[in-house]
């Protein structure tokens, strides 16, 4: 939304995450246009993540591959997202993760809540969730994202029983859960 008097001096795709097909790609530089792809996951998954099969069976990981290769630039949000792309595409630019602060939901709040901490994550979170939980302070902790029907995210609350669970929130108001946290 702030870009919108931004003028491209030539054509630009530009996408994160989905996969275009690389005979796509191709006839898209082809054609002149420049591909700018913006990556914020780690391009190869580990077997202990759980989407690591599916990307397998799907080939998902190859196809993330073959887009980066023909970008033209790729977009990371730090240095060692950097490093692991770079085998693919050594044309990348760092652009930090930046939320426009003090605007919208994305406003400080001071602490209020008696549990101070909150991990707000997707659900492929769960190993991340496993290393900090035997440090985490049982009376402060909130974890923020749950689904109550989701199976993995069973798997979370029976690893963090001593904490609060809040719901998955939708994209235009995500941040509140970090109001009246700490940490």
């Amino acid at each position: 939304r702030y870009l919108t008097d931004v003028k491209a001096k030539v054509p630009v795709l530009f996408y994160n995450r989905r996969l275009v097909a690389h005979a796509r790609l191709d006839a898209i530089r082809k054609g002149g246009i420049k591909i700018i792809i913006d990556i914020d996951d780690d391009v190869v998954l580990g077997p202990d993540h759980m989407l690591y099969a599916a990307y397998q069976r799907a080939g998902v990981t190859q196809a993330l591959i073959g887009n980066i290769q023909r970008a033209d630039v790729v977009l990371v949000t730090n240095t060692c997202l950097a490093d692991r792309v770079r085998p693919y595409n050594p044309n990348i630019v760092l652009v930090p993760n930046a939320l426009p602060f003090d605007e919208d939901q994305f406003t400080r709040t001071e602490p209020w809540e008696d549990r101070k901490i909150i991990y707000a994550g997707g659900v492929t979170h769960f190993d991340d969730l496993k290393i900090i939980q035997s440090c985490v302070p049982r009376n402060h902790m909130v974890i923020a994202g749950n689904e109550e029907k989701s199976p993995q995210w069973a798997r979370i609350r029976s690893l963090y029983s001593f904490a609060r669970f809040k719901p998955v929130r939708p994209v235009c108001s995500y941040m509140d859960v970090y109001d009246g946290h700490a940490i």
